[in-house]
């Protein structure tokens, strides 16, 4: 009876402390519950309460927290292992996808599609979004909006991610009807979070219709009830107000000095995504065609090569030179990569190939130096370097090089990440052997191909 006690009495504990994280949350106090969470062993956490603490992790941004919590259970060692509800497996596939194993993620929620929980609906739409599809994500938040079984505040949030991708796809009206339906709910007592977030997807509205003074009042607005949020949405808003001045006052020497230095600012604050935006704007605003191209092959989703087919003509083979530095811009020593065919220049070029639809497939595995003989690589140092190029703005996450490394295996917390390092090891042996100016930056959870001196 005593253990019982005990037990009852710790889950009880453990229950308060998920509704005190719930409210910060909600009121944008993301950094505090991930400090909190961090502190919280799995061993700790009564079976009943994983996959609320999961779903609490997932919205805190812990997504290995998310996996470690939910593997035993997902992907069991035994035989009578009991069966993951839907939820479980649907969060484990939301933690893979944001350590970026998107196949495996995929296979979990092909198994979901008929799913009645409206949560799983959720979730597979911010899978989709994840990789920028947002027109595949639209139907999933639909279908959880509509459900009578969600609590309120969730369906605020399911309207917010709606309404992205229905701007995302310029279906303004109905993106402006789902914030009107959180505009409705304001009686109820919205957190600062939500009412932020609203007003920063109506300046989006707002600017794609060209109503910039509109877009400047509710950029306003946002930056007011997201002041205290993390930095993350004080980039996004201050990203909006770069690009309405470009949009406002044309693509100027000046402008565009201001449109980078921001860019530099995003970087280093780890905003990758917003860095990539600016470019995407400076395209439509200057109609450089190289600056598409860089954007086109730049990216690792298809999904985000189609909008930049929607949103201009891109000619293609127009630009010979389309290389990027991986080092910094005005060092003359620096690396060059050509997005378009992946080349290294001038420490050596590297053979590929390419599909019928101009989109980079793998490297072979025969680089070559200028000074040194043929260098060559292995399938999976091959496909690891791949990986590495694969995408002009951002590092890559772990699980994304994993996925390729072992396309047919399972992502472990622990076993799959000692075998990535392993080729990185290697691969960073082999730059050392031949005396190529590379390096293999691994930074919480992310992975970067860099020039040294």
């Amino acid at each position: 009876m005593a253990i019982d006690e005990d037990a009852k009495r710790n889950r009880g504990q453990v229950e308060n402390q998920l509704n005190q994280l719930d409210l910060a949350l909600r009121e944008g106090q993301v950094q505090s519950v991930r400090n909190r969470l961090r502190n919280w062993r799995p061993s700790e956490i009564p079976e009943a309460a994983r996959a609320r603490v999961a779903d609490i992790a997932r919205r805190a941004g812990l997504p290995m927290m998310i996996l470690r919590l939910l593997r035993p259970k997902v992907r069991p060692q035994t035989v009578n292992a009991e069966i993951p509800s839907d939820q479980e497996l649907a969060l484990y596939g939301i933690g893979l996808s944001r350590i970026g194993a998107f196949q495996e993620a995929k296979k979990i929620f092909s198994t979901l599609e008929q799913s009645p929980d409206p949560q799983v609906h959720f979730f597979a739409g911010q899978v989709d979004m994840l990789q920028w599809d947002y027109k595949a994500a639209i139907p999933h938040f639909q279908k959880f909006v509509a459900s009578a079984s969600i609590e309120a505040y969730r369906r605020l949030v399911g309207h917010l991610n709606l309404a992205a991708c229905l701007i995302a796809h310029a279906r303004l009206d109905e993106a402006e009807s789902s914030l009107v339906q959180i505009v409705a709910t304001k009686h109820l007592g919205q957190p600062k979070l939500i009412t932020g977030n609203v007003a920063e997807l109506s300046a989006q509205i707002a600017i794609q219709r060209q109503d910039y003074r509109t877009a400047r009042y509710f950029l306003q607005q946002a930056g007011t009830h997201l002041s205290s949020s993390r930095e993350t949405y004080r980039i996004f808003i201050e990203k909006w107000q770069v690009l309405l001045e470009l949009l406002e006052s044309g693509p100027s020497s000046t402008m565009i000095e201001k449109v980078r230095s921001f860019q530099q600012r995003a970087v280093a604050s780890g905003e990758f995504e917003a860095a990539r935006d600016c470019d995407f704007y400076l395209a439509k605003a200057t109609g450089d065609n190289r600056l598409w191209l860089r954007l086109y092959y730049g990216t690792r989703f298809e999904a985000y090569r189609q909008r930049l087919l929607r949103e201009h003509n891109i000619e293609f083979g127009s630009s010979p030179d389309l290389s990027f530095s991986l080092g910094p811009e005005d060092d003359p020593s620096q690396i060059e990569i050509d997005a378009r065919r992946r080349l290294l220049t001038p420490q050596f070029t590297a053979q590929l190939k390419k599909d019928s639809s101009r989109s980079v497939s793998s490297l072979r595995s025969s680089l070559r130096s200028p000074l040194q003989s043929p260098l060559r690589l292995s399938r999976l140092e091959s496909t690891l370097l791949d990986v590495l190029l694969s995408d002009r703005y951002r590092p890559l996450q772990f699980g994304e090089i994993l996925s390729d490394l072992y396309p047919n295996e399972f992502f472990h917390p622990t076993a799959s990440p000692a075998k990535g390092f392993q080729i990185i090891h290697r691969m960073r042996q082999l730059f050392t052997a031949q005396n190529l100016p590379l390096e293999i930056e691994v930074r919480g959870g992310q992975v970067r191909l860099l020039a040294r001196g």
